[in-house]
């Protein structure tokens, strides 16, 4: 859930570039690009957003026009620069993180989906995402602000909120990025959380819809008062929230839903892991979901060799008998280490079944712990 420190970022970056336009200042000019490289350092669609900030700069600047270009792509293009580095370096790939295992494109592969290629369906799967985490009163609200802004010619700000959204509508179409809903098929939770993208855009309308009621009543009580009419109006949805314990939002309803299985084999496996195994002990695993197990069990990763220790997890995987030699191994559902503690069983070392979880709807997780005797004591002796 890194949206808040996004939409921080979001913000930071929109008042810059605005203060720019107004000032020309280089303060305004460097807090663009330091707000642009926080946010591309949050999450992915903040990428997006850096060709048209830097645009638009390019055309608000005067007197520094290419200058200010030019500083701002600098600060501001560091940001994927490092998480390219960063990839290449721990990886062997700069894009690992769009074509890797762990990426969109890797997870979902060829399955179909609703909005898959379909412009018309993937708006609809994000828009009735919106109204399940934004609320129709807010979408409402923002949707009548939006039409003032536009009328009042705030063209770069509205442009530039709606960019978020404009980019999950593509990625539901073209990258891999489903968006299921309860309330359409197939009636499942699944990235619902994307659509608070819509939440910035839906706060400049309702910012919209306060500054005409206060110019209307030309009164600066009239416009607190609008701004507390038009936050109650929009947060009422989400009111029984605030006095039930059993009403939740849709964000958290998703992830409820999509980790009780994930909750209960953690809980369990962490349990026998923490009566069973000793002080410093290492561990053989993939990384992903069964690092919540030495997360709640305090251990910490560099007593794990998983796939991002790089050369080693790479010795290990392919001559066992040579590099392997952690006291347990950890396996989610036929994954690249059972593959291995299957082939140590030729040559060594020897590990032994010690715990199998099997919870309904989850991949079976099975623990291994290595015993002193290694498979080729084990064959008979010759003369």
């Amino acid at each position: 859930m890194t949206e808040p420190v996004f939409f921080a970022s979001l913000f930071g970056l929109l008042y810059f570039t605005v203060r720019f336009g107004e000032t020309q200042s280089w303060g305004a000019l460097i807090g663009a690009g330091i707000a642009a490289f926080a946010g591309a350092l949050t999450r992915y669609e903040a990428w997006f957003l850096l060709p048209f900030a830097a645009i638009y700069l390019l055309i608000r600047g005067r007197g520094r026009r290419w200058t200010g270009f030019a500083v701002f792509c600098v600060i501001a293009g560091a940001a994927p620069a490092l998480w390219l580095a960063h990839n290449r370096w721990y990886f062997g790939d700069p894009l690992y993180f769009y074509r890797g295992p762990y990426s969109a494109l890797a997870i979902q592969g060829k399955a179909n989906y609703p909005g898959r290629g379909d412009w018309r369906a993937a708006a609809q799967y994000f828009f009735a995402a919106g109204k399940l985490v934004v609320g129709w009163p807010a979408l409402l609200i923002g949707g009548g602000g939006v039409l003032i802004a536009f009328f009042r010619r705030a063209f770069w700000p509205l442009t530039f909120l709606a960019l978020s959204p404009i980019f999950y509508v593509w990625s539901i179409h073209s990258s891999g990025t489903p968006i299921f809903v309860p309330t359409l098929w197939p009636h499942t939770w699944y990235n619902i959380r994307y659509a608070l993208a819509f939440l910035p855009l839906a706060a400049l309308g309702a910012a919209a819809m306060v500054q005409l009621a206060a110019q209307l009543f030309a009164t600066a009580r009239s416009g607190k008062l609008g701004a507390i009419v038009v936050v109650v109006i929009a947060l009422s949805p989400f009111a029984p929230l605030l006095f039930s314990s059993n009403d939740h939002s849709i964000v958290f309803q998703e992830a409820d839903v999509n980790s009780r299985a994930r909750r209960q084999w953690i809980s369990e496996a962490a349990a026998f892991l923490r009566t069973t195994a000793g002080p410093h002990e290492t561990f053989f695993t993939s990384f992903g979901e069964l690092t919540a197990i030495y997360r709640t069990l305090g251990i910490p990763l560099h007593e794990t060799l998983t796939g991002d220790n790089d050369v080693e997890w790479a010795a290990a995987v392919a001559r066992p008998d040579l590099f392997l030699s952690t006291d347990w191994a950890l396996v989610m559902g036929g994954d690249a280490v059972q593959g291995v503690i299957d082939k140590a069983r030729l040559n060594g070392p020897r590990y032994e079944l010690a715990r199998r979880f099997t919870v309904k709807g989850a991949p079976v997780i099975e623990i291994y712990r290595r015993t002193l005797i290694d498979a080729n004591q084990l064959l008979p002796q010759t003369n």
